[in-house]
């Protein structure tokens, strides 16, 4: 009796060990291969009594190797399921998670590496029969050369109450990855998507807004005509919550007019899928794209208009409100002086465009302002404030030496037109460390987008800052409030005189602060409650604090300096910093420094200032505006209190 018990028992364990293997790992063996395998995972042990069922097709590939996404681009081709043999079983949806970029001999492509699985939507005919899976799966893997591959499997599901496998939560993660098509619960806006065709090329342009700002968007994009992964050309708004995508495709490979796109946007880790059906517009395509330019272009002159009330410009131009004074009752000589003052500025601007393009294209990094993190730029434009405040204070007199006799060189200096020229040209060169409203996203499209957009947009911020000269020299008459020439005008020399010397000690001390010599006889006071951005790992911090603020400065910014003596150090906004814990950080980018210049990269930004506040709700952080306010940050840390 005792040993017919012992046999139950052992053939009980028998049993419950062969079940219990098989239940809670429902799944096919790897396919046979070097570079890649591929097998059929379950999450449950039966169908659960239901007529849809999400299996997983589970791809791991050799270190390097890569397959394909449905849309791949300029090379491969996605895998394929031939499902035919199967038996109860009414349809299969390969669910496609988010894929990677990246090149591979030499093409442009979408896809995955490592390890990938594909959620595979099931529909059952019977749920109370089992379902038998046979699949014949073609896909291709690549790294220094392409290899075919293909797997047969096979699989059986059994009809019934269903427990999970040890695969479920895999096959959960890779759902969590397959981008969402609901944009109610996102905070996507606004989306919108057009095609337009010309002679050559097919332009589609998605158009969107955001309640956050957008942090490095990445569109993918898949039709029935496979094209190829083309960057697109992006067009912020000034605050980064809108933007413009403008992807450019060769006419030939639209095979008809009408088509549906699927549109994959990754933003602020969300994944989103969009699809619309598209009807080509037999438009120029050059027409539309232009407006989006002559939209920039506006922006880029309003910024250039602006620049000639910022703290930096103001002193130099003080030079040239000295020759107006002298000339208050000469109309014909100021409607030539301030000609020849906007020609100065405007040609200053474009050969920094081109100056800045030829840098551009043979790789080296470029950003607004960058002049001014070189001491020999720094001593020479300080030695030339210097001259003209002696100048200025009367010590002597600029003059064409009497060894020249060119009648053309004694007219040009007898009526100031070289002066004038300087003058623009001048301060186009101290505007330059300025960020104004408008200019950081003028800049910021500048330095991304064609050689050509490149220097359009320069040479509109000239004519912006020009502006108010060419209205001068057009209407001369302007000048009549100025009073006529007395004594008065000599103490009105001495103050201009006195704004230029504080230009020339402000040019001094960033050069003091960039020289290690000086630094060591006149040592800065540091605030000490500012940690260094290149000391920390700015995640890390994140995730270990409320609210982190960041601030990247200059000491020649003069917008920066506006923003620490007006919010920054404020009274009230470092009692708001102290009641919200905020952790500040900062960088100083007034010496060239590549870890900063990353930083700034990352969000496509090429000068300062820059300031953004994290937090663990907002990791991708706020952007604020380069001209700051107490109400900006306020707030700011309001909408991220509210989010906790």
């Amino acid at each position: 009796m005792n040993k017919m018990i012992q046999f139950f028992k052992y053939l009980f364990s028998l049993i419950t060990i062969f079940f219990f293997t098989n239940a809670f790992a429902l799944q096919t063996e790897w396919s046979k291969g070097i570079e890649s395998q591929v097998r059929i995972i379950s999450p449950l042990t039966h169908n659960d009594n239901k007529n849809e069922l999400h299996l997983g097709l589970q791809y791991k590939l050799q270190d390097g190797w890569k397959t394909y996404w449905l849309s791949p681009g300029d090379g491969g081709f996605p895998q394929t399921i031939d499902w035919s043999e199967s038996k109860n079983i009414e349809n299969i949806e390969i669910l496609w998670p988010s894929p990677q970029e990246f090149k591979i001999l030499g093409f442009q492509s979408l896809g995955y590496l490592d390890e990938v699985v594909f959620p595979l939507k099931i529909n059952i005919q019977n749920i109370d029969k089992e379902i038998f899976l046979v699949f014949d799966v073609n896909y291709l893997t690549c790294k220094d050369i392409c290899i075919p591959g293909n797997a047969h499997l096979e699989l059986i599901i059994p009809p019934g109450i269903a427990q999970i496998t040890e695969h479920f939560f895999t096959i959960e993660k890779s759902l969590a990855s397959i981008p969402i098509t609901n944009l109610e619960i996102s905070k996507i806006e606004n989306f919108s998507t057009k095609a337009y065709s010309d002679n050559e090329n097919v332009s589609i342009i998605i158009t969107l807004s955001s309640q956050e700002s957008f942090v490095d968007p990445k569109f993918y994009l898949n039709t029935e005509f496979g094209l190829p992964v083309v960057k697109p050309e992006i067009n912020f708004s000034a605050n980064y919550k809108k933007l413009k995508a403008n992807f450019i495709f060769d006419k030939k490979l639209f095979t008809k007019n009408s088509f549906n796109l699927s549109t994959i946007l990754k933003n602020n880790k969300q994944i989103f899928e969009i699809n619309t059906d598209l009807k080509i517009k037999n438009t120029q395509n050059k027409l539309n794209k232009n407006n989006s330019i002559f939209y920039i272009f506006f922006v880029a002159l309003v910024g250039g208009l602006i620049l000639n009330v910022m703290p930096c410009v103001l002193p130099v131009l003080s030079i040239k409100l000295l020759s107006v004074l002298k000339n208050s009752n000469e109309k014909l000589a100021i409607r030539r002086g301030f000609f020849i003052t906007s020609a100065g500025i405007m040609t200053s601007f474009s050969l920094l465009g081109l100056s800045l393009l030829s840098l551009r294209s043979i790789g080296i990094s470029i950003s607004w302002g960058m002049q001014f993190q070189q001491p020999i730029f720094l001593m020479i434009i300080a030695g030339i404030l210097l001259l003209f405040t002696i100048n200025l204070f009367g010590f002597f007199e600029f003059k064409t030496p009497e060894f020249v006799n060119s009648k053309i060189i004694k007219k040009l200096n007898n009526n100031n037109f070289s002066r004038d020229f300087f003058n623009g040209f001048f301060a186009t060169i101290l505007a330059t460390p300025c960020s104004a409203p408008f200019v950081g996203a003028a800049i910021t499209v500048a330095f991304t987008q064609t050689y050509i957009t490149m220097i359009g947009i320069f040479f509109c911020m000239g004519f912006g800052m020009s502006l108010p000269y060419l209205l001068v020299s057009i209407f001369p008459s302007i000048i009549i409030i100025i009073p006529k020439p007395g004594p008065w005008m000599q103490y009105v020399r001495y103050f201009l005189g006195l704004l230029l010397f504080g230009t020339f000690i402000w040019i001094i001390s960033i050069l003091m602060n960039q020289n290690s010599y000086f630094l060591k006889m006149f040592q800065k006071i540091e605030d000490s409650s500012w940690i260094d951005i290149t000391t920390v790992q700015l995640e890390d911090l994140v995730q270990k604090n409320d609210v982190v603020f960041v601030d990247i400065t200059a000491d020649w910014c003069a917008t920066c300096q506006f923003n620490k003596i007006n919010v920054i150090n404020s009274k009230i906004i470092r009692e708001i910093f102290k009641e919200n814990n905020v952790i500040k950080v900062r960088g100083d980018w007034t010496k060239p420094n590549k870890q900063i210049e990353k930083f700034l990269n990352k969000y496509n930004r090429f000068g300062i200032p820059f300031n953004v506040v994290y937090s663990k709700s907002y990791p991708k952080g706020v952007v604020l505006s380069e001209l700051l306010s107490k109400k900006e940050i306020i707030d700011t840390l309001e909408k991220i209190n509210k989010k906790k």
